[in-house]
């Protein structure tokens, strides 16, 4: 093939606009498919890239060869006996295996393949020129990718998040044929709407896209758009005298929804500034889409808008933008005027008329739920100790206030608000700080790794709320399957697991969650409670599990942990530690060791009780009082330190229990023909398991180093 031809290849689906929330997925998918698809083609490249504004997703490829790589393959054919006569002369079967490999039945090889005799071909395959091999690529990048909602246009099955519109491929100059669902690839874009010329544009070469599409009014890069939006809000709100609120989310967010940015500067009635500051950022961020401005920390009634377009006719969008935010800020004052005419708690009973769930009752009936579920997870402590003397009596009010803010005005025009708004107007009406804390609290954690409760009312409140859910749910058969879960059960479960660990509270979440099943079927259940419960059990476990191995534990050591339950998720996660702080030691191959041979001989035995009168081997004997201390001081070990190092310390005296398991397994018949001796030795085996499923699984280990 001579010299190795590169060039940049570009492939746009130009399309309606886009949800701004579906943007940044998309463009990690797109990445990754690409890099996948050109690495399994065997095409090289320098780089990957993805570009995307509201009305285009593009693929950048930069150096990409011409043609894919040669592959060299040996492939199995038939056995000799089949493939040759007794003279040794090829037959049918070597003569269409040769033909189908492409090869000349002389080139065959005879090798020794696990104990048979086979023929092989040695193939070797030229490598496409891409032209043959991209819009494969292209076709399957598109149809893989996978939106939260997607649509139907024109006459066509095929379901993409919006219409396709127009698709552009090319490497270097060069058009490559492609045709999607009827549309057909070209050179040919569209620039901005408003700043960009009217009808497509051409883009004479890939290496020219960025320049040509900033000419007609488009940035591509969101990185350089999202550099350049962060400058422009920062400059204007200078010289508003203040500092912009730069929260990551509104940035990326603005950022997907505009193709060339200009900030300005948009102002309101400082009246508004009386309001709670929740009640006038709100409207402003998650609504309009404004970053609020400060002074010294204080929110100030200006604002910075970033308008999709250059500065023609500024001042005519920035009035516009006004009146809207005036209107919504209006709404927000008549709002609040009208729910401080009546206390918080006074609205308890209005949530007999909005519906938890069907088949769960009331928001009124969820409330008590969790009142009193609540109250027995604080009764049990946490680690930090007993509840105090006033903490029922606070957690009592927080948990009958905590819904009651679903019934204001203000959450039912924007309930992202529900919970925060409980909390303030808590805290206005003159509630102790812990309640109104509380309140918004119980809504934690709201993403996995967000922030959780920092009182020990608003953890009790957030684990009952959570578990209420849960059991309820699943009671109802309503269990997450798929990508499905309308109900947010995998973040409850996620959340109420996160809390627990931090604040490792008496009750265990097993326990919450049998609190929980009995608290809203005291009686009959639409399902048997035990099946609830189990189903309950799976998905707790399945989703620490998947927790675990996705922060990046190893699968094995973390099935081995996961003997511990789902339980105190603290436990799994100090003995996982421990697991991989000493997986190299010696005595952690011992431990390891001795283990399997108990857990061989423990599936038979029915429990783990023995009696030590009814032992007469003295390597039974020595077992049963060795493990005896053992027990007692990996009891201690762990009460006083129940922590990664306390861990590995209580593995470590377990492993000093090898010698005496040895020679019990040695020297002790424990299948013997006697039926009780038989079921005590047993036992005492289940015990010596017992004791180690305490640490962890060490059966599950695959790999000890």
């Amino acid at each position: 093939m001579g010299t190795v031809n590169r060039r940049d290849l570009l492939f746009e689906l130009g399309i309606e606009e886009i949800p701004a929330r579906f943007a940044a997925k998309a463009v990690s998918d797109i990445e990754a498919l690409g890099r996948r698809c050109l690495e399994d083609e065997r095409l090289k490249f320098d780089t990957v890239t993805v570009f995307a504004t509201p009305r285009r997703l593009a693929l950048y490829v930069e150096g990409l060869d011409e043609f894919q790589g040669s592959l060299d393959r040996r492939v199995k054919g038939p056995s000799l006996k089949v493939a040759y006569d007794a003279s040794g002369n090829p037959g049918k079967a070597a003569i269409g295996f040769a033909k189908s490999q492409g090869v000349a039945v002389e080139s065959l090889e005879k090798i020794s393949d696990n104990g048979g005799d086979y023929v092989y071909a040695n193939v070797h395959e030229e490598g496409k020129r891409i032209d043959s091999v991209i819009p494969g690529i292209c076709d399957s990048i598109i149809r893989s990718l996978a939106f939260p909602k997607n649509m139907r246009w024109g006459e066509s099955d095929f379901r993409f998040v919006r219409p396709i519109r127009w698709i552009v491929l090319l490497w270097g100059d060069e058009v490559l044929g492609f045709t999607f669902e009827g549309i057909e690839a070209g050179d040919r874009s569209f620039g901005h709407r408003t700043l960009g010329p009217n009808g497509p544009i051409r883009l004479h070469a890939a290496e020219t896209y960025k320049d040509a599409m900033r000419s007609a009014g488009v940035i591509v890069d969101q990185q350089e758009r999202a550099g350049l939006i962060s400058e422009q809000v920062r400059s204007a709100a200078q010289s508003a005298g203040g500092e912009a609120d730069m929260d990551p989310g509104l940035l990326e967010e603005v950022n997907y929804i505009v193709e060339m940015p200009t900030a300005f500067i948009g102002r309101f009635d400082e009246k508004y500034l009386k309001l709670p500051e929740i009640c006038v950022t709100t409207p402003m961020m998650g609504h309009q889409r404004y970053f609020p401005i400060r002074r010294d920390g204080k929110l100030m009634n200006s604002f910075v808008a970033v308008r999709n377009g250059g500065t023609h006719g500024i001042d005519n969008v920035r009035h516009g933008n006004e009146r809207v935010l005036a209107a919504r800020l209006a709404d927000a004052e008549f709002f609040f005027e009208e729910d401080m005419s009546r206390e918080l708690a006074g609205r308890l009973e209005a949530l007999e008329g909005i519906t938890f769930a069907e088949g769960l009752g009331s928001m009124k009936d969820k409330t008590l739920r969790i009142e009193k579920l609540s109250a027995k997870i604080l009764a049990t402590g946490d680690r930090s100790g007993m509840p105090g003397k006033n903490e029922s009596v606070m957690l009592s009010e927080a948990a009958l206030l905590s819904k009651c803010d679903l019934a204001t005005n203000m959450v039912k025009e924007f309930t992202e608000l529900q919970g925060e708004i409980g909390s303030i107007y808590a805290g206005l009406e003159g509630k102790d700080k812990t309640v109104s804390m509380a309140i918004a609290e119980h809504y934690l954690p709201k993403s996995t790794g967000a922030e959780l409760p920092s009182t020990r009312i608003g953890a009790c409140l957030a684990m009952g709320d959570k578990a209420d859910s849960l059991a309820g749910y699943f009671g109802l058969g309503k269990i997450p399957t798929g990508s499905t879960d309308p109900f947010a059960l995998r973040r409850s479960a996620l959340g109420l697991m996160a809390i627990h660990e931090q604040r490792n509270p008496g009750m265990d979440v097993a326990g919450m969650l049998k609190e929980a099943v009995d608290g809203i079927w005291a009686e009959a259940s639409p399902r048997p409670k035990e099946d609830i419960l189990k189903d309950l059990g799976d998905f707790m476990e399945g989703r620490l599990k998947g927790q675990l191995i996705d922060e990046g534990h190893r699968y094995d050591l973390v099935d081995a942990a996961m003997s511990l339950g789902y339980g105190r998720p603290s436990s799994v996660r100090v003995s996982l530690g421990a697991l991989e702080k000493d997986l190299g030691e010696g005595w952690m191959e011992e431990m390891a060791t001795a283990f399997v041979r108990v857990r061989n001989i423990a599936r038979d035995a029915a429990d783990s009780a023995y009696d030590e009168e009814m032992l007469t081997e003295a390597a039974e004997k020595d077992l049963s009082g060795q493990l005896a201390k053992a027990k007692d001081e990996i009891g201690r070990i762990l009460e006083g330190d129940p922590s990664v190092e306390g861990y590995a310390k209580a593995m470590s005296r377990f492993a000093g229990l090898k010698p005496a398991i040895d020679r019990f397994f040695d020297e002790v018949m424990v299948m013997c023909e006697d039926e009780a001796v038989r079921r005590n030795r047993l036992g005492l085996v289940k015990s010596v398991e017992t004791t180690a499923l305490r640490l962890a699984d060490f059966s599950r280990i695959t790999a000890l180093k």
